[in-house]
């Protein structure tokens, strides 16, 4: 399991957590992945959005090259909030693949 550091960072009007090169902002669930210098506000190269209904995680999109370092980074993040089920949609030859993941 990848261990990931996990830093609060206090922003006027917003709650913003960071987890490894990932901000996670606490509205819907906004996760950034930024840069390596690791500043809110720099660019970024991917977004993920996390909807939590019902107390079950919804990754409704994201955008940009997600690895497995990158789902696992969510997967934690998620897992931390207290969330026993997080349900994504994977493409996989031009298919929508729906999965449901426990968090233990």
């Amino acid at each position: 399991m990848i261990k990931s550091k996990v830093k609060k960072i206090d922003i006027p009007e917003y709650k913003v957590i960071k987890m490894d090169d990932w901000l996670f902002e606490v509205k819907t669930i906004r996760a950034i992945k930024i840069g390596k210098a690791g500043v809110y506000g720099d660019e970024y190269t991917a977004i993920a959005t996390i909807d939590i209904i019902d107390g079950n995680a919804y990754v409704n999109s994201t955008i940009g090259k997600f690895t497995r370092k990158c789902f696992r980074t969510i997967f934690n993040y998620i897992k931390s909030r207290g969330i026993k089920v997080i349900n994504y949609k994977r493409i996989k030859n031009l298919k929508d693949k729906p999965n449901k993941v426990k968090t233990k």
